[in-house]
């Protein structure tokens, strides 16, 4: 006989902990003052208030992640949402391998592209932008990091192109019938008026002829 799952409980304590620190992550960054304290401010005018819903430790991550990925750093709480999601569904608390070279991947990409087209801030993408457009060009490296993107989402959430193609013809078809069903339905009506006028014209030749 098959064993119960042992570990399904600590499979929602630790998709709990991780959604909250989303829930941090995405509080923190929100709240991101430039006035706040960080490692790399004492803070306006050296007065150590801080303004950061999360704190002094909210003001600290904040001022990394957006050091660090630029304004896709808003972007990161999601992610571990996404994260907090998958542990709650998995069946093993072992991280996959494609789902985590996905989560590095999708934000090195975004990071990098945004970069690319003219947002600037971030370590990571100031460095994979300008060593990838010294060797490929603008039009070759935002072609190497959108391809990169595709890729990372394919790989966070299982969506393939024949799956998402055979989805879209499924909505297409959808819409279609509905589309013709509304069609018919309007052109039943349009007889009906039709054939409504036309007793109503009846009517009236009759009075006149009476009268």
């Amino acid at each position: 006989a098959e064993k119960p799952k042992k570990h399904s409980y600590l499979n929602d304590v630790l998709a709990l902990v991780v959604a909250a620190i989303a829930v941090l992550l995405f509080l923190s960054l929100v709240s991101h003052s430039w006035s706040d304290p960080s490692f790399n401010s004492t803070g306006f005018g050296g007065v150590n208030k801080t303004h950061n819903w999360i704190g002094p430790v909210g003001a600290y991550l904040s001022d990394l992640l957006i050091q660090a990925i630029g304004i896709s750093a808003y972007v990161f709480p999601v992610l571990v949402a996404v994260v907090a999601w998958r542990i709650y569904q998995s069946e093993s608390l072992r991280p996959s391998l494609r789902r985590v070279s996905g989560f590095v991947l999708f934000i090195g990409s975004l990071a990098t592209l945004t970069k690319l087209v003219g947002i600037n801030g971030g370590i990571l993408p100031e460095f994979l932008a300008r060593y990838a457009t010294a060797f490929l060009g603008w039009i070759g490296s935002s072609i190497l990091f959108a391809t990169g993107f595709i890729a990372s989402v394919i790989m966070l959430t299982n969506v393939t192109f024949r799956g998402f193609w055979t989805s879209v013809g499924l909505a297409w078809s959808n819409i279609r019938l509905r589309f013709n069903d509304w069609k018919a339905k309007r052109a039943g009506h349009a007889d009906e008026i039709s054939a409504a006028l036309s007793r109503s014209q009846k009517r009236k030749q009759k009075r006149e002829e009476i009268a």
